[in-house]
């Protein structure tokens, strides 16, 4: 094995380790070992004998490192390998045993705490008597591995840990006497672990803390967190030591009095008096805190400096009365950190980058300086105070040791580290103090505060000393890189010297980068001397440059000829030039400059010597104005070098030649100044005469013109002198800056009236208003002139008075410049720019709408075609871009016209304003016709083009898709609207109507309509849209002819090709058009495009159909389909008839194919490829549904033939003649039989399949390559094997003669067993449907095992027999009795399953049934029955499941019949008879009866009857809820009543008073009587006479009289009364549902169903007859009452007839009992119903009768004392003197 292979080997066992510890992806595995590094840490580990260690880990993101050093943290499981032995060298055999390996995760530590803890413990240090000697010495050697680990998890985390021994283990050791010692023994042992950890936490260092936790320079919050993570320390040892398990070590060495238990209590005080002094200086720094965080977090120069004085006074205190922070060491160090805390925060406030900004850099760096000098001010000034505070200690410390005790022995040391150190002060509380005298009253050490050079200030110092060198670093910067813009600026004056500028920046910044490189921070404080060196190089090097720069200055004013451009020059080195070392060199300039100057102050001299008399004036300036600029010019000239020499060069005033310079400018500019001072003089005593000539001119001028052709005139000036004009302005410049002289008193004076400002604006204002004036006259048009005719005439007018009145000096002058200005400007001139503006605007926006793309026919590109979604989306976008345009504007334009309007401030119903809205209604409309327009002349212009263009040059605009949608050829889109989808000529329908809508988007002006009704009735507009109609209609009509053309290829997709197909194959020939010879034109056409291709194909293949002739048995054979019937078989088409219908496919296809893709049909684009996609694919999918058939069938036939010839060729090549045993001699007959089978078939096979492989390729059909090697090799493997069998029997002749007898015997002795198996099937009882299901199974069985015996011999029986061509056995038969045992099994699977679900059906009770899911279920079932084989369907066992099924399907509608809650016990009886049932029915045994039960009653021999008693209990419980409504509805029924009011007649003198009527309401009543006087309408006779009625009368014969004494005793207890009572009212509705419930009850009665509730539809007819009875007669009653009662109350009738009075008072009475009863209880059937109430009522009618009669005797007799009555009928006269109603309407 190779070095290879052993290093493999050794790498695949470390792979299984680390995936079953880590558990990687293979992914992360194969990384792992492709990494270079992770290899060489393996290879080293294995073949390193020195290498003992391997870690393998996990690192983000799933990364798997392999490492020979320990990663230095985990955040995921990693794996550690070690090798036991040092120099072993690892192989495969021993790498097992050498190598050790252990999982750890990120928490190893507290890991192994638990091993040993809970595994490690518990295993070895328990259970003594089982383990060896030494058990003591490992439990102390675990506790103490326990107690390392968990102190060094402790120091891990921070925090002390004091480690617990395992409790439950010592507890089981001290069980045992002998063990109690190695128990103690790990007591003692944890506590000394103890004590050496808190003493050294007691043994705390605070300084040397600080400087190890928080670097080398910390600050006060550091001290503060340092001291409480000290506390924090001690708090978490007191409370360890405060836990139960610790208190029970410590008692535990107590009881066993343990040295160790008391020397622990004085480790616990110590702990507690460290707590004690840590909570002390704690709360002396928490005094500071507040400053210390203030002075942390500010970086505000301010702030830091209000903070030092309260910070040093808490300081102060805190060091009087801290004894910790008395200490000098102590107090220094807390002085070191506020120092270090102050320049850090002058450090932050300085920032990072110092030399980006120099300037900022300065100043911050100046305030750093500053707060750092403030800190070192305000502690100088409290030392001074802590110094005398000290000095005052030291004193009283002095008085108190010389007061001690003397002759005492002073016992201390006085030398080594516990030497006596002298205390002064306060007393001293935190040392171990001595027994002497002052053990309470300790003193004060001397603690001076440090002075400022003192080691705690040394970062302070430092830190300053290096700001005033970076002070310095960060000037120098500033000066030298404005070298970089003075030389590109061109400063040094040549291009040369502007190259060594540049030379020096650059060497400049050279050294600036060396500085850096060697100091990274110039204000870090690193204790070394970088950059002290390297800044003492760096200024070397600027001393260096500075002398070369001071040299090319030198040259450079050597070309500045001008003091100007020798002071530019030092301009543009400012900062450099003024540095020491270059003043030096350039000293001798700087006199030259001097001298310079000197001259300039000379010529400045001379030329004021020689133009002082006629200085020269300027061009726009009056010329005293001229003068002073000249000589102000001239003191400019000097006055600006002089400053800016003493700014850029100080130094070169200094001196003699300095000093006399100085003295000359002084002298000119004197002289300059006087010059000055006279000139301005002599102006202020000249102005006053000249103002007054200038001041008496009228304001206006007019050109001339013709009065008698001009109203008005057309052009007016202001009449101002141009000279009083320059007076003024000379007045304006010389009185304002720079000049400031004051105006001469008469001068003012003047001027008072005529304000020099006011005059020149009284002339700039009326220049502006003729100016405007004469603008408004030539621009006005004549529409607009009405606007403004009546402000012009004020115009005139006003002019008129300033041509002739007016003049300047005038105070109304003013008034009229106001008057004109606001008719001019303000009235006339604004109002028509608004007006003219306005209406400019509006025409401008209406030609904007015309402009642009405003139609797709615009948009579009004329290269492409679109679709009708895309130019409906463009169309949109367009219209929505157009309609944002349009409608804001048209909003606009009626903000404009209301401008118009506001502005020339007229009546909207004035005809000028009406004019002018019709001007703008015009324009407006114009624009909207024109973009309407525009858009219909693009859209018939591009139509017009499309349909112009004949060689289709020009793209037509829309594409519209030929598609086979719902086996109809359409178009997509239609071009009509016969679809929902959005049509073609829609589409046209929205274009147009868009731009004709785009007369609505805006509002028009005038009420006279829309715009869109004007630019619709445009002539222009319908001609076009005539046109447009008319060339899409004809488009769309011509597209139509189309469709016609793929009419002859409807079959392609109308049939179904697979089963046209099987159609085919059965001789049957689907109708198709290219079949007929008669075709349509457009086929004609069709047929032509595809002639050639099809006479090519079939001219190829004529001669090999041809030649085949009629096809034979074996054609038809390999045309024949598998599991085909034989007279199937026979219509199989021949190969010729499927060449003829593949050829139709194929020449529909080639007919499609050959269309064009595109038609342009004018405007529109016909894309035919999608229907021609679509019908070529059909046309592919008929083809290849053929000539797949024809493929397959050859594939099969030739994979049978191979598998056919690897079968038999082996065999018969492997026959020798020589075979003696029976098996042999059956395989080989067999063999030769196989062979003769096939060789009657297969010629004629080959011959068939050879002219169906010519027939694919003429159709462009292959066959698979399989297939084709197969179809090559046949003929000639076919004829070798017949080769080989015919040698074959010749060698096997003499053994077929010898077995033949012996067969024969075996055949017969089998046959007769095959024929009693099937005779015992046939009889048994397993076909009945009596037979059990188990019984059926176990003779199923039975007649399996036997068959399966038989099958087994017959398979070689039936080979011999046909081997020896003899009938001797049936073997037929037993297939046809596996096929009936077959049938049996699953026949009796089915009834074992349907019975099953049957059965629990049964067992639930029927009315819980749910039916739907029961029909469904049997529905399920009756497919699986049916589903079986038809052989079984005469078999008993089948009818009898098929029956149980359909008994209960017949007995699910019953089922739900039944379920009818009509059904009542009695007609359940009535079923069990009719059923002859005997089952016991009442209500429980209904409820529990069961589907079982209810099918035993054989419901479904008895549907009828079932039904018929359904449907009478149905009817059954219709009559009795009938019943049961009469009685809730008559038992909530009762009377509507209404207060009965007597008809007044004593208003006679009013005939048109009405009170209310009987048949009114109370609130009708209120009604009226609010309205007052108002008259009626007047009734007719009619209605006169029966507005009392309430319903109609029906007379009664039957008038039996009855007396008082038959009323109820509730009605003879109500007493007399006369009193208001209440009437019935409204009672049609009773006697409506009266006749309605009779006519129910009478259909009722009638009916013969009604048997068992006839006695209560009696008694109900009878109830409801009363009720009729008597409120008929009770109306009646009522009717007469209302009559008569209040004619029988008065006087004359009481009198006359005295004795029907008292019948009526009877009556009266006995009514109004019967309404008061009828008032409390108004029920109906109660009130009709009551004992003898209908005698009551015709008693009472009766009498009422009566007195009726008497009264209408009376009234006979009135009639002949008054004869008008006579012209009345009798019933008239009753009412009116019964009621007096109405009696206007007789009179």
């Amino acid at each position: 094995m190779t070095t290879s292979q052993t290093m493999d080997e050794r790498l695949k066992w470390l792979e299984t380790r680390i995936s079953s510890s880590l558990r990687p992806r293979n992914e992360e595995l194969k990384n792992m070992f492709l990494n270079d590094e992770n290899r060489l840490a393996f290879y080293e580990f294995i073949n390193n004998e020195d290498i003992r260690r391997l870690f393998v880990y996990m690192r983000p993101p799933r990364q798997i490192i392999a490492s020979l050093q320990p990663p230095h943290d985990l955040k995921y499981k990693s794996t550690f390998f070690l090798k036991c032995n040092a120099g072993t060298k690892l192989t495969k055999e021993n790498i097992a045993n050498e190598v050790f390996y252990v999982d750890s995760t990120n928490i190893p530590l507290e890991h192994l705490e638990l091993l040993v803890r809970e595994v490690y413990l518990p295993l070895l240090c328990t259970n003594q008597g089982k383990i060896a000697t030494g058990g003591d010495k490992v439990m102390d050697v675990l506790h103490r591995l326990m107690s390392s680990v968990e102190v060094s998890q402790g120091h891990v985390e921070g925090r002390i840990i004091l480690s617990l021994p395992s409790i439950e283990v010592l507890a089981e050791a001290a069980a045992t006497p002998a063990r109690r010692g190695a128990v103690l023994h790990v007591l003692e042992t944890t506590v000394l672990a103890w004590v050496k950890q808190i003493k050294g936490v007691l043994k705390h260092d605070p300084i040397a803390d600080l400087f190890h936790h928080y670097g080398p320079e910390p600050g006060p919050l550091d001290e503060i967190r340092m001291w409480e993570r000290q506390l924090g320390r001690l708090h978490s040892i007191l409370r360890q030591l405060e836990s139960p398990v610790a208190k029970d070590i410590l008692q535990n060495l107590e009881q066993a009095q343990s040295q160790y238990a008391s020397s622990f209590n004085h480790v616990r005080k110590d702990v507690n008096k460290a707590v004690a002094e840590t909570n002390r200086t704690l709360r002396f720094l928490s005094t500071m805190q507040w400053l210390f965080e203030e002075l942390n977090s500010t970086l505000d120069p301010l702030q830091m400096l209000k903070l030092f004085k309260p910070l040093m006074q808490v300081l102060f205190l805190v060091w009087q009365h801290s004894v910790y922070y008395h200490q000098l060491d102590k107090f220094h160090n807390l002085l070191r950190l506020l120092s270090n805390e102050v320049v850090h925060r002058a450090i932050a406030l300085v920032g990072e980058d110092i030399l980006r900004e120099p300037l900022e850099s300065y100043s911050k760096l100046k305030e750093a300086l500053r707060v750092c000098a403030a800190f070192r001010g305000t502690y100088l000034d409290f030392k001074d105070k802590a110094d005398d505070q000290n000095a005052q200690n030291i004193a009283e410390n002095a008085e108190r040791l010389a007061s001690r005790p003397q002759g005492t022995l002073f016992l201390t040391k006085m030398y080594g580290p516990h030497a006596y150190t002298p205390r002064y002060g306060l007393r001293h509380t935190d040392g171990h103090s001595s027994d002497s005298s002052l053990s309470e009253d300790e003193l004060w050490t001397d603690s001076p505060w440090p002075p400022r050079n003192a080691p705690c200030f040394d970062l302070l110092n430092s830190f300053m000393e290096r700001c005033n060198d970076v002070l310095e670093l960060v000037e120098t910067t500033r000066h030298f890189r404005l070298l970089a813009d003075a030389a590109e600026i061109g400063g040094a004056g040549s291009m040369s010297l502007d190259a060594l500028v540049k030379e020096i920046h650059i060497k400049y910044t050279q050294a600036m980068k060396d500085f850096f490189a060697v100091v990274e921070n110039v204000l870090s404080i690193d204790g070394t001397q970088n950059f002290e060196r390297a800044f003492f190089r760096f200024r070397t090097i600027v001393k260096q440059l500075e002398r070369r720069l001071a040299e090319i200055l030198r040259l450079s004013f050597n070309q500045c000829p001008t003091v100007d451009s020798q002071l530019r020059l030092l301009e543009v080195f400012e900062g450099v030039s003024g540095r020491e070392l270059v003043q030096v060199y350039l000293k001798d300039k700087d006199g030259q400059l001097v001298e310079a100057f000197s001259e300039e102050l000379h010529d400045v001299r001379s030329i004021f010597d020689e133009f002082s008399i006629s200085p020269p004036l300027h061009a726009n300036m009056p010329p005293v104005v001229s003068r002073l600029m000249w000589v102000r010019a001239l003191m400019e000239r000097i006055k600006r070098p002089m400053e800016k020499l003493k700014r850029v060069s100080p130094h070169s005033l200094e001196g003699d030649q300095g000093w006399q310079m100085r003295d000359h400018y002084n002298e000119c500019m004197k002289v300059l100044e006087d010059y000055e001072s006279k000139t301005t003089r002599d102006w202020q005593n000249n102005i006053t005469s000249e103002l007054r000539m200038k001041l008496k001119q009228p304001l206006l001028i007019a050109e001339e013109y013709d009065e008698e052709v001009e109203a008005r005139p057309q052009v007016v000036h202001a009449n101002l002198d141009p000279q009083l004009l320059l007076l003024l302005k000379e007045i304006h410049y010389i009185c304002s800056e720079p000049f400031d002289v004051k105006l001469p008193s008469s001068a003012k004076e003047l001027l008072r009236n005529t304000n020099s400002f006011e005059l020149r604006t009284t002339a700039t204002r009326l220049d502006t208003i003729v100016s405007k004036y004469n603008t408004i006259m030539r621009s006005i048009t004549e529409f607009e002139k009405p606007l403004f005719e009546r402000k012009l005439a004020k115009i005139d007018i006003l002019f008129e008075q300033g041509l002739q009145h007016y003049t300047w000096t005038m105070k109304e002058s003013a008034d009229f410049i106001e008057q004109a200005m606001s008719l001019v400007c303000v009235d006339v001139h604004q109002a028509l720019d608004t007006v003219q503006t306005n209406c400019h605007e509006i025409a401008e926006i209406t030609i904007s709408w015309s402009l642009g793309t405003l139609d797709v026919f615009m948009s579009r590109d004329p290269d492409r075609s679109y679709s009708m979604e895309e130019l409906l989306g463009m169309q949109q976008h367009l219209t929505d871009d157009h309609e944002g345009v349009v409608i804001p504007s048209g909003n606009k334009i009626h903000s404009l016209v209301s401008s118009s309007f506001e502005a020339v401030q007229i009546s909207q119903a004035s005809p000028a304003w009406q004019d002018y809205i019709d001007y703008i209604d015009a324009i407006v409309l114009d624009g909207l016709k024109q973009a309407t327009l525009t858009s219909l002349k693009s859209m018939l212009n591009n139509l017009v083009q499309a349909n112009m263009a004949e060689d289709d040059s020009i793209m037509p605009i829309l594409t519209i898709r030929l598609e086979l949608i719902d086996n109809r050829v359409s178009f997509r889109p239609p071009l009509d609207q016969a679809t929902s989808v959005i049509s073609v000529q829609e589409l046209v329908h929205q274009w147009l109507e868009g731009f004709l809508a785009r007369g609505k988007l805006v509002k028009m002006l005038g009420p006279k309509g829309t715009y869109q009704d004007y630019i619709g009735a445009d002539e222009e507009v319908k001609q076009l849209l005539g046109d447009i109609n008319k060339l899409v209609h004809e488009n769309g009509e011509e597209c139509k002819k189309m469709i016609d053309i793929f009419s002859d290829y409807s079959f392609l997709w109308l049939q179904d090709v697979n089963q046209t197909f099987q159609e085919f194959l059965r001789g049957k020939l689907s109708p198709n058009p290219l079949r007929s010879p008669h075709r349509t034109f457009a086929g004609t056409i069709r047929q032509q495009a595809g002639q050639k291709s099809r006479t090519e194909s079939r001219a190829s293949s004529t001669s090999s159909l041809n030649s085949a002739g009629l096809m034979g048995t074996a054609e038809r054979t390999f045309l024949t389909p598998k599991n085909v019937q034989e007279e199937v078989s026979s219509n199989i088409p021949t190969l010729d008839e499927f060449d003829a219908e593949i050829d139709i496919y194929k020449t529909a296809r080639d007919e499609i194919y050959s269309l064009e893709d595109f038609h342009n049909v004018g405007w529109l684009r016909v894309d035919l490829e999608p229907i021609k996609q679509v019908l070529t694919t059909y046309a592919a999918k008929w083809m290849w549904t053929y000539t797949k058939y024809l493929s397959d069938q050859v594939s099969d036939m030739l994979e049978k033939h191979d598998q056919f010839l690897k079968r038999i060729e082996p065999e018969i090549e492997g026959i020798t003649g020589e075979e003696r045993d029976t098996a042999s001699f059956m395989k080989m007959m067999r063999l030769f039989n196989e062979v003769s089978a096939q060789q009657a078939e297969m010629d004629g096979k080959f011959t068939a399949m050879h002219r169906t492989v010519l027939l694919l390729k003429k159709y462009g059909q292959t066959l698979p390559d399989k297939t084709q090697g197969l179809f090559n090799a046949a003929p000639g493997r076919w004829n070798n094997l017949k080769t080989k069998v015919s040698l074959a029997k010749q060698r096997l002749g003499p053994r077929i003669q010898e077995e033949s007898v012996s067969i024969t015997r075996d055949l017969e002795a089998f046959g007769e067993r095959v024929m009693s198996l099937a005779k015992e099937l046939e009889n048994s009882d397993v076909y009945q449907r009596e037979c059990n299901i188990g019984d059926a199974w176990v003779i199923i069985d039975g007649f399996s095992k036997r068959l399966t015996i038989l099958e087994n011999e017959a398979q070689d029986l039936i080979e011999l027999q046909g081997l020896l061509e003899a009938s001797v056995v049936r073997f037929e038969i037993l297939p046809q009795c596996r096929h009936e045992l077959n049938n049996l099994k699953q026949v009796w699977e089915t009834v074992r399953v349907i019975d099953e679900q049957q059965s629990e059906w049964k067992r639930h009770r029927w009315q819980k049934m749910n039916t739907k899911f029961l029909r469904e279920e049997t529905n399920k079932q009756l497919d699986i029955v049916r589903a079986l084989p038809e052989d079984i369907f005469t078999w008993d066992v089948y009818m009898g499941l098929h029956e149980s099924i359909t008994t209960i399907q017949a007995c699910l509608p019953l089922i739900d019949d039944l379920s009818n809650p009509a059904m009542r016990t009695r007609h359940w009886k009535k079923l069990v008879q009719v059923t002859q049932g005997s089952l016991s029915i009442d209500s429980d045994s209904l409820k529990r009866m069961t589907l079982g039960e209810l099918l035993s009653l054989g419901l479904q021999k008895h549907v009828d009857d079932v039904r018929a008693q359904v449907q009478r209990a149905v009817k059954d419980l219709s009559i009795e809820q009938s019943l049961k409504t009469y009685d809730e509805v008559w038992l909530s029924k009762i009377f509507e009543l209404r207060p009965h009011t007597r008809v007044k007649t004593d208003s006679a003198d009013d005939p048109a008073y009405k009170d209310v009527a009987p048949s009114e309401s109370e609130g009708s009543q209120s009604q009226q009587q609010g309205q007052g006087g108002q008259k009626p309408a007047v009734p007719s006779r009619s209605q006169a006479r029966t507005s009392s009625r309430i319903s109609n009368q029906s007379s009664h014969s039957k008038n039996k009289r009855s007396s008082i004494a038959s009323l109820p005793a509730s009605l003879l207890n109500l007493g007399e009364d006369t009193g208001q009572i209440m009437l019935l009212t409204t009672t049609d509705p009773i006697f409506i549902e009266l006749e309605q419930h009779q006519v129910s009850l009478q259909a009722m009665h009638s009916n013969s169903l009604a048997g068992s509730f006839m006695d209560d539809v009696v008694k109900w007819q009878k109830r409801l007859q009363t009720i009729e009875a008597v409120l008929r007669t009770w109306l009646d009653v009522q009717e007469l009452w209302i009559e008569l009662e209040e004619v029988y109350s008065g006087l004359d009738v009481r009198t006359s007839l005295s004795h029907d009075y008292h019948r009526f008072s009877v009556l009266n009475r006995d009514f109004r009992l019967l309404m008061r009863a009828t008032e409390k209880n108004p029920n109906v059937l109660q009130r009709c119903t009551r004992k003898n109430i209908l005698s009551i009522v015709d008693h009472m009618k009766h009498g009422l009768e009566q007195c009726r009669k008497s009264l209408l005797n009376h009234l006979e007799r009135r009639r002949q004392i008054f004869p008008r009555f006579y012209f009345l009928s009798m019933e008239d006269v009753l009412h009116i003197v019964c009621n007096g109603k109405y009696l206007y309407f007789y009179i």
